[in-house]
């Protein structure tokens, strides 16, 4: 029996977006509430076994924090995205269902053996605009107290939990992974205190007052994070507040990460109150008064877990001590400082990196003026050698189609039969490539042509529209024919053919595996790694091949071995089983694919 355990096919809903309007569900709140019980598949906000974040509406808004390895696999839901996309109108519904017992089709989690569960509250909220204290969320709490059970059931209350967090601009999470073995649950349904805390802030929530909530989002941010998830919404809920937002972001000074290391260090050297307030004065005239806030972050890291150590009766450490001094007496900050105090200031600067997660994440509006303004950060003298932040503007200007011209200029000048990824930065051709426009799809065009670079080559091939596959496939088979005899290379255009043509897969791999190296075999064991069948046919030879793989502690046959057990139900393979125990599995494995 052959698992199942391949690609998740992804899920296109149709979203109905109004001009400063919420999105319109084409079912009643209501009724989407009642299928949720039907989801039996996990997702970023309900999982037991990774954690992460995304906006259900946009596809690329997906991020992973942490999991188990092998145990990511989700599947986005119909309906859930369906409560996300219709914004504000679903709010109140879905306030009303947090305490929806009903059980979602998913597994239960439980704590035993090396897994433990933990009921803390988790409740997300941007520390720059919530001043009062939440009580009874945010708990550090675990199965040992005596009050918390040690099995817990997804519930519909909980997954409306998530949906409202998708919405409000909230890292909302009713179960995630938390290393090593945990699962921390945040539910609704099990959490009275948690209910008030959601209705105390967002009961009266409508669509005036969510577009304000996401405005003050983006104005006063904890984290560039908030404002990533603010535009995000802005964009889909209440497109025409975007442009004004985004423009006022992008105008501000921005301090170099460098710079500010250097004017702590300069400050940390003087002793003398007096004379430390004399040198930051005369940093702030020159450079820009920008500088401040950058300037106390720096500290303030240094001071990031001293309220806890002090807590706990620990004694702080001298730079510990310093810090806070110097915070307390330089910049005005009262005794006894604690990096909560910061925590709960607007973030009012953002440096090369932060910046360049905010520019990457503008690409679902249509503003010329955004677009113009990032071209002149691409082209600044300040970031236009800055590797990260030149992807990141030519992924956001890919996204506007009115940018295609002036992207495509970008590569037309390179010779692409002789560039490789050591003369194009392959990054920032794949974010050109995300562009839909004709001039840049002819020069992807062009580039499948030259190109005889694995890297480049797969990124323009990959862009190319499936209908226009078939001369893609021949110079596929070409690059992968003019790989040398004993490259690592080739697995992604491999998998590039699995995708698009997989009629075509197991005579491309035949042919791959000709020169016979060690490691283009584990090149093909690790195409045909998650259940291929083909895995049975091709891999079947390699079985007595004791060649060690390059650069990995394993031979041929263990590769083999363990990629073909996974497409066989009845039968596991693992490489740190001892010598005796492989090898009477590895003479099972061959009996099966034999069998077949």
């Amino acid at each position: 029996m052959v698992r199942n355990t391949h690609w998740l096919a992804l899920i296109t809903v149709f979203l109905v977006a109004v001009s400063n309007a919420t999105c319109i569900a084409d079912e009643p709140i209501e009724t989407l509430i009642n299928q949720l019980v039907d989801i039996n598949a996990p997702d970023t906000g309900y999982s037991q076994f990774f954690s992460g974040g995304n906006f259900l509406p946009y596809d690329d808004t997906e991020s992973f924090s942490t999991g188990i390895l092998g145990a990511t696999g989700r599947e986005k839901s119909v309906v859930m995205r369906k409560l996300v996309a219709a914004g504000a109108d679903a709010v109140p519904e879905l306030i009303k269902h947090l305490d929806d017992k009903r059980k979602v089709n998913l597994p239960p989690i439980e704590s035993g053996g090396m897994m433990w569960i933990a009921f803390n509250n988790e409740y997300d909220y941007n520390w720059a605009t919530l001043k009062r204290p939440l009580i009874g969320v945010n708990l550090d709490s675990s199965i040992g107290d005596g009050n918390s059970p040690t099995r817990h059931e997804t519930t519909v209350g909980d997954l409306c939990f998530v949906a409202l967090g998708q919405i409000l601009n909230r890292r909302w999470a009713a179960s995630r992974y938390q290393p090593t073995g945990g699962r921390i649950i945040s539910s609704p349904t099990w959490s009275a205190e948690l209910r008030k805390a959601i209705v105390d802030e967002w009961g009266g929530t409508n669509a005036d007052l969510h577009r304000k909530s996401l405005i003050k989002d983006f104005k006063n941010p904890d984290s560039e994070s908030r404002i990533i998830g603010a535009y995000q919404r802005l964009s889909l809920y209440y497109p025409n507040e975007v442009e004004a937002l985004t423009l006022e972001l992008l105008s501000l000074p921005i301090p170099t990460s460098d710079k500010t290391i250097e004017f702590a260090t300069q400050l940390s050297e003087i002793k003398s109150k007096e004379k430390r307030l004399e040198k930051l004065n005369s940093i702030l005239v020159t450079h820009g008064q920008h500088y401040r806030d950058a300037i106390q972050e720096q500290f303030f890291q240094d001071i990031i877990s001293a309220h806890i150590r002090e807590e706990n009766g620990i004694d702080l450490n001298e730079e510990e001590l310093f810090a806070r001094k110097l915070l307390h007496e330089t910049f005005g900050w009262p005794k006894p400082v604690s990096y909560l105090d910061w925590r709960r200031q607007k973030k009012s600067h953002f440096d090369n990196y932060e910046l360049a997660r905010i520019v990457k994440s503008l690409t679902h509006d249509n503003s010329s003026a955004i677009g113009e303004k990032i071209q002149k950060l691409l082209e600044s003298d300040r970031f236009k050698d800055d590797v990260y932040m030149v992807e990141a503007c030519l992924t956001s200007l890919a996204s506007r189609k009115q940018f295609g011209e002036y992207l495509s200029k970008r590569i037309a000048g390179i010779d692409f039969s002789k560039a490789t990824s050591n003369d194009v930065q392959p990054s920032h051709l794949e974010a050109i490539a995300l562009s839909k426009s004709n001039a840049v799809q002819n020069q992807l065009q062009r580039i499948t042509k030259q190109s005889n670079d694995a890297d480049l080559f797969l990124i323009a091939a990959n862009a190319i529209p499936k209908e226009d596959w078939a001369p893609t496939l021949k110079r596929t088979r070409e690059v992968l024919a003019a790989l040398p005899p004993d490259s690592k290379d080739g697995g992604q255009l491999l998998k590039s053919i699995a995708e698009n043509s997989p009629g075509d897969l197991e005579s491309c791999l035949v042919e791959f595996l000709k020169p016979d190296s060690p490691s283009r075999c584990n090149t093909v064991c690790e195409v045909l790694w998650y259940g291929n069948p083909l895995s049975q046919k091709l891999l079947l030879p390699l079985l007595d091949d004791t060649r060690q793989v390059p650069g990995m502690n394993s031979t041929v046959r263990q590769r083999a071995a363990t990629a073909i057990s996974h497409s066989i139900e009845s039968i596991r393979f693992d490489s740190a089983w001892s010598a005796s125990k492989r090898e009477a599995v590895i003479e099972k494995i061959k009996a099966h694919c034999q069998s077949e």
